[in-house]
């Protein structure tokens, strides 16, 4: 489990620098490089080839947008795991214009 912090300057991916420290070696080497594509890339190759994960992010309407991207890239290739990903935020926290807002079209 990872969750998003009300800091004044959101730090990058918090949730997943929480996860990666939960013995993800791989995921936490690829934090410690920096690079966003391998991370990512990390992050999902632990969900592919691990075991059957709950994957819980907390909190994300104060997410990063570096973190509503990684949630973007995961959900979108979901189906290739053994996870599930839940995501929690409080609604009443959210602006007009906020990412998680659902926009009917």
């Amino acid at each position: 489990m990872g969750a998003c912090d009300a800091l004044f300057t959101p730090r990058p991916l918090a949730p997943l620098h929480d996860i990666a420290r939960q013995n993800k070696k791989a995921l936490l080497a690829a934090i410690a490089a920096g690079n966003r594509e391998a991370i990512f890339t990390a992050a999902l190759d632990e969900l592919e080839r691990g075991p059957p994960a709950l994957v819980v992010l907390e909190d994300m309407h104060w997410a990063d947008d570096a973190t509503l991207d990684l949630f973007k890239f995961l959900s979108r290739r979901i189906h290739r795991t053994h996870a599930l990903l839940v995501i929690t935020y409080r609604d009443d926290e959210l602006g007009p214009r906020h990412p998680l807002r659902f926009r009917a079209r």
